[in-house]
């Protein structure tokens, strides 16, 4: 048995291979910052185009064009502010990375765990940075039925569509009792048991958006804030900084000890969509 065997560079991939897998709302925003993390603390400062920036002429023969506009950027930073740990002890770290059962299945386990933590900030970031002209039941909330959520999801989709959100890459996360109602809808459209994206929590689509299902939708007392949203509207980076073998003092046996940090952004609140709702 020798922990200087163990290689930590190749289980960081492994479990940072594994949560792009299990997870659901990282998997449907912006990740495009990921590879600038290096530790818990660090900013990435990103950069956005404003679009009001940029005119459009009608074009003439034989008159000149107007001069070329500057680019004006808004930077936002993106912080690197949440870290969970784990540390679990193993036999023998020799034989948990030749046979792999032990390991597979702790990288398995981690990476569910870390999931949950990370889907549901970026879920409560959709929840609370949007703009807050794009809420529905704001005011009263509003109580869900198998009868009237399709209806609902189109008015979200409404939003997105008055607010020009990109089309692409739309996503709406649904909690498990509004993705049951759903399913009894006719125009609900099943996904595909072939689509990889089962695995991730893609059910299907409505209102010609892709819906997701996750266990976490933020909840406040017993109201769901359902969120729709473009790709482009938030930004998440995660990584696995540090994975290490080491000897407890007190034990017999090997442990494995690692550091997950990542942050979450809204880039662009009038691409998110909200609707507070209780299970009717």
């Amino acid at each position: 048995m020798a922990i200087n065997t163990f290689i930590p560079e190749i289980w960081s991939a492994r479990l940072q291979n594994e949560l792009q897998k299990v997870h659901v709302a990282a998997n449907l925003v912006n990740r495009d910052f990921e590879g600038e993390i290096k530790s818990l603390g660090a900013c990435v400062r990103i950069n956005k185009l404003l679009q009001s920036d940029i005119s459009v002429w009608d074009f003439e023969r034989d008159f000149e064009i107007e001069s070329p506009e500057n680019l004006n950027m808004e930077e936002c930073t993106l912080e690197i502010n949440s870290a969970k740990y784990f540390n679990f002890l193993v036999d023998d770290i020799d034989v948990a990375q030749v046979a792999g059962n032990v390991m597979d299945r702790a990288v398995e386990v981690c990476a569910h765990k870390l999931k949950d933590y990370s889907d549901a900030e970026i879920l409560e970031a959709l929840a609370y940075m949007g703009s807050d002209d794009n809420i529905i039941g704001a005011d009263s909330p509003i109580a869900v039925t198998a009868d009237n959520v399709y209806g609902y999801m189109a008015q979200l989709r409404e939003i997105l569509d008055k607010n020009n959100a990109p089309y692409e890459d739309r996503a709406i996360v649904v909690p498990p009792e509004v993705c049951t109602m759903l399913m009894q809808d006719t125009r609900f459209i099943p996904a595909d048991g072939n689509d990889e994206r089962i695995k991730a929590g893609f059910i299907g689509r409505a209102v010609g958006t892709d819906i997701y299902v996750s266990n976490n939708v933020a909840k406040e007392d017993e109201y769901y804030y359902i969120t729709a949203h473009s790709k482009s509207a938030c930004t998440f980076a995660e990584q696995i900084v540090k994975m290490d073998a080491y000897r407890p003092a007190n034990y017999f046996s090997d442990a494995v000890k690692g550091l997950y940090v990542y942050g979450v952004k809204v880039t662009e609140p009038s691409a998110v969509a909200s609707l507070i709702c209780s299970i009717g």
